[in-house]
């Protein structure tokens, strides 16, 4: 027997969620068949590339010719899950809804595509209507540079965050405006600057202040200045909380990233200084300009916890290993860098460029 296949396939780059669609009571039962296939996955599937395949047509014609044959020509609706990548998954479970006894049987070749079309425009509805964004174009990638970052010299970019397109040759592409002139003040030199993925929102610490900016709006959320002004903060791995050191204070302020409203004041007079959030968000990292040691504290509770070092002398910027077991700090007097055991608190080795004079 000659079939005819007719194939569509749709691929939604988003997490199927939401509520599933309601098909029309007149819908042909092979749509709403898939209908129902569709909002099943739905609760079953999230995140992940869905193709919809609809197959297997033969004309009434060509069935009629066929009358002998063996293999029953039932259209089979089959929804399967795929990876990001649109290969269909080796072991993913499928669904399946054959089709009932006249759903598509007597129709034209130009009307089973009519239903196709709108089996496709359906699919495409229900997607937007989970994820709005799905079909936007690839993401770009920008580097945010907050601007006076060399004291509070406006000759090297002026005020505000600097946009630089990476996928482009870091080409400029604009300024966002952060902090407006005051007659005769001057510029807040910027100390900080930390960004969340997951909200969308860019935080810019100066000597006296933090604000958040929303990078969709490019509008200042809030601007807030704090007990002993601010230095070089850190943001939790989900974009709700803020370690806001004091410049060179006794203290760090934890924030609500979402107001700029203090949560929590951590007194550790070691003049707060520079800050990490570890990145399973448990651990906050602390650095002072007066104590040769990392301070590690509990983000749920706000305490200090442990200590590693001391080292040769006080911390300067330093980083941290994924696994939050390494600590890698400059210190003052040191061309190189000093490595400590975050497990045991203990400094392990120091390693010194030589070959130059001090």
């Amino acid at each position: 027997m000659k079939t005819r296949y007719i194939c569509i396939a749709v691929l939604c780059l988003f997490p199927v969620t939401g509520a599933p669609a309601q098909t029309p009571a007149s819908a042909p039962p092979a749509l709403a068949d898939l209908s129902r296939s569709l909002q099943d996955l739905a609760g079953k599937v999230s995140p992940s590339v869905v193709q919809i395949f609809v197959t297997g047509y033969a004309s009434p014609d060509e069935e009629d010719r066929a009358a002998t044959a063996t293999r029953d020509p039932s259209t089979t609706l089959r929804v399967v899950p795929s990876n990001v990548e649109g290969r269909t998954a080796n072991h993913a479970p499928s669904l399946t809804a054959p089709r009932r006894s006249g759903a598509i049987r007597g129709m034209s070749l130009k009307q089973v595509s009519r239903r196709l079309v709108f089996v496709a425009g359906s699919v495409c509805a229900l997607a937007l209507s989970a994820s709005p964004t799905a079909f936007l174009s690839p993401a770009r990638h920008f580097l945010y540079v907050a601007e006076p970052g060399i004291r509070n010299y406006v000759e090297y970019g002026g005020v505000g965050v600097l946009v630089y397109d990476m996928d482009a040759g870091h080409k400029f592409v604009k300024r966002i405006p952060t902090f407006a002139e005051v007659a005769g003040e001057q510029p807040e030199n910027v100390k900080g600057v930390a960004a969340s993925a997951t909200t969308g929102r860019l935080f810019v610490s100066t000597i006296k202040r933090v604000a958040a900016i929303d990078l969709k709006t490019e509008q200042i959320l809030w601007n807030r200045t704090y007990e002993g002004g601010a230095d070089r903060l850190a943001v939790s791995p989900d974009g709700k909380i803020l370690y806001v050191p004091s410049l060179e204070g006794p203290h760090w302020h934890a924030v609500d990233a979402a107001t700029g409203d203090v949560l929590a004041k951590i007194v550790t007079d070691s003049g707060a200084h520079n800050t990490i959030y570890g990145p399973d968000g448990r651990y906050v990292y602390r650095a002072g300009l007066k104590m040769p040691k990392l301070l590690i504290a509990d983000a749920a509770s706000h305490k200090v916890v442990k200590e590693v070092g001391p080292f040769g002398n006080v911390v300067r910027p330093f980083t941290i290993n994924g696994a939050e077991t390494l600590c890698f700090v400059n210190v003052n007097d040191l061309l190189g860098f000093e490595l400590g055991d975050m497990k045991t608190g203990n400094m392990l080795h120091r390693v010194e460029v030589t070959g130059y004079d001090k």
